[in-house]
C-alpha cells in the first residue's frame, strides 16, 4: 500500500520482467489506474483506484515511484503560457536581430525549450516557468502604449 497517498500525485508502478530489466507497468493519476504498454504510453481507459490490500496482491515485488503536482493540476495552463512566450519571443528575436546572430537565438531557444519540456515536472523549472509566465502577464496588463 501507498502511505501518504495523495490524490493529486502521479504515482508510477515499475515490475522487473523476466530478464531482470525494471519496467513501468502502471501509472496512478487521479485515483484511476492506466496500464502502460512496453513504451510506457497508456493503454485503455484505465480502472478506478483503491489503495488497499487487495489492489496490491495483484502485483509481486513492485517499486513506486511518487511525482508531486505542486501548483495543484494548474502545471499545464504554465506550460501552456510560458511555452507560448518563448516561441513568440523567439520568433521577435530572430526577426529583430542581425543575420549574423540569428543562429545562436536559435540554438540557445531550442536549447531552453527542450530543458523545459523534458524537465517541465521538475519544482524549480516549474517554479521558475510560472514566475516568468506571471512576470510577462503583469507586464502585458500594465503596457499602456505613448500616446502620439
Amino acid at each position: 500500500m501507498i502511505t501518504n497517498y495523495s490524490e493529486s500525485a502521479f504515482y508510477d508502478i515499475y515490475q522487473r520482467d523476466s530478464a531482470g530489466k525494471q519496467r513501468k507497468i502502471a501509472i496512478i493519476h487521479e485515483n484511476i489506474c492506466y496500464d502502460v504498454d512496453i513504451k510506457g504510453k497508456r493503454i485503455g481507459n484505465g480502472f478506478a483506484f483503491s489503495n488497499t490490500e487487495s489492489f496490491w496482491r495483484q502485483f509481486g515485488t513492485i517499486q513506486i515511484k511518487k511525482t508531486e503536482r505542486p501548483l495543484g493540476g494548474f502545471e499545464p495552463i504554465v506550460w501552456g503560457i510560458y511555452w507560448t512566450m518563448h516561441v513568440l519571443g523567439t520568433i521577435i528575436a530572430v526577426v529583430a536581430v542581425p543575420e549574423s546572430e540569428k543562429i545562436y537565438y536559435l540554438v540557445i531557444s531550442a536549447f531552453v525549450l527542450a530543458m523545459t519540456v523534458k524537465y517541465r515536472y521538475n519544482k524549480l523549472v516549474l517554479y521558475l516557468m510560472a514566475a516568468v509566465s506571471i512576470i510577462f502577464v503583469i507586464f502585458l496588463l500594465s503596457y499602456k502604449p505613448a500616446k502620439k
